[in-house]
């Protein structure tokens, strides 16, 4: 989705919105309804609701290039939080919905049209089934896994006699902080879910009972009919979570997760809790590799740096020679900032020290 993306705190909706690429598009939600409007004209030109419950966050990922043979290409995505569900909206259907209705708006307003119809939203929903809070997640992306690693996570989550693919299947890896477990690490199966016949039998059950409550007068079934004064709210149909597996987490009862950052490689995470702890996470291995105490409240981020191949160096000889390297190595650097303290301070991640520490604004 570019460079354009920020996010900005309006103080007075108190929502949360952000600039979607260059396409003059802001996205915003208030409560339970996510709205996408136009940054010139603030115009509204889709609003929907993705899950009954209070949108926790926005997220954003842009378009990124696999680093090495192996890894993925990242997608263009836009992920909204829900306290027990994410939803994934891939971004090359969000950009062609919106033109749509900003074409359709651009009519409305020069009188050629009568209101703006929007297409429906695609999006995928998954649901945090072993995690009792969640108070901010990350997508790692694809988590590619051999046939010994498949086998031995079946083993251990079914028993010695569960069913098993011949195959491992295409997963994706979800980290979320929150708490019961402190971190999470949750499995979205990808393609199409099993039918479950509880969700069957309950949507039939439904069906039957509005049915009936239709045919038969209400003082048969003991229900009062409201006056035809009394407007009535009708549900709206959303699509059901898919729940996700959690494999395994850190599990902590006094450590409440408030916000994760995952580093661009999606390697390593970094988590600050509600004790003034910052946590650095290994993603693949699911373990904790450093901790840094003394940072409450405080916010974190990424820096990458890349190794200059033009730099001349002295050799023993006394020539002067050019750096032959065509692939400049990446150094990481956890940026981490301290309203307490006033302090930005940059370490190397895992091992190192802290390279560098400025004063800033306590409110940011």
């Amino acid at each position: 989705m570019g460079r354009a993306f920020f996010y900005a705190l309006l103080a007075n909706t108190k929502a949360r919105a952000f600039p979607l690429r260059n396409t003059g598009n802001t996205c915003s939600f208030k409560d339970r309804l996510v709205a996408l409007m136009q940054t010139t004209t603030s115009s509204l030109l889709i609003s929907e609701m993705l899950h009954d419950e209070p949108v926790l966050n926005l997220k954003c990922q842009s378009y990124g290039l696999p680093r090495h043979s192996a890894a993925p290409e990242q997608l263009e995505e836009l992920y909204v939080l829900y306290p027990s569900a994410v939803c994934v909206l891939p971004g090359f259907g969000l950009f062609q919905t919106l033109r749509a209705c900003r074409n359709q708006l651009a009519r409305v307003q020069a009188n050629c049209g009568d209101m703006v119809r929007a297409p429906p939203l695609t999006y995928k929903k998954w649901g945090f089934a072993d995690q009792e809070r969640v108070s901010d997640c990350e997508f790692a992306g694809p988590a590619t896994a051999n046939t010994f690693d498949h086998l031995l996570t079946a083993s251990i989550c079914g028993g010695f006699n569960t069913w098993y693919r011949s195959s491992a299947p295409q997963n994706s890896l979800i980290v979320a902080t929150g708490s019961r477990p402190f971190v999470g690490f949750h499995y979205a199966l990808e393609g199409e879910a099993p039918l479950v016949m509880t969700d069957v039998a309950k949507a039939v059950a439904n069906k039957l009972k509005s049915t009936i409550g239709q045919a038969l007068p209400g003082w048969l079934l003991g229900v009062t009919r409201s006056s035809s004064s009394d407007k009535v709210k009708e549900k709206v149909m959303m699509e059901p979570a898919e729940q996700m597996g959690c494999r395994f987490g850190l599990c902590d009862v006094l450590r409440h997760g408030d916000r994760i950052v995952m580093a661009p490689s999606r390697g390593l995470s970094v988590v600050s809790d509600s004790l003034g702890r910052v946590i650095l996470i290994d993603n693949k291995k699911g373990v904790a590799v450093r901790m840094w105490k003394g940072y409450r409240d405080a916010q974190c981020g990424w820096l990458e740096v890349q190794e200059d191949v033009k730099r001349h160096h002295r050799t023993s000889s006394g020539s002067v020679t050019r750096a032959s390297s065509q692939h400049p190595r990446t150094a990481l650097f956890l940026v981490i900032f301290s309203p307490k303290k006033g302090l930005i301070e940059i370490w190397t991640t895992q091992q190192g020290p802290k390279v560098a520490m400025f004063t800033a604004s306590k409110s940011g």
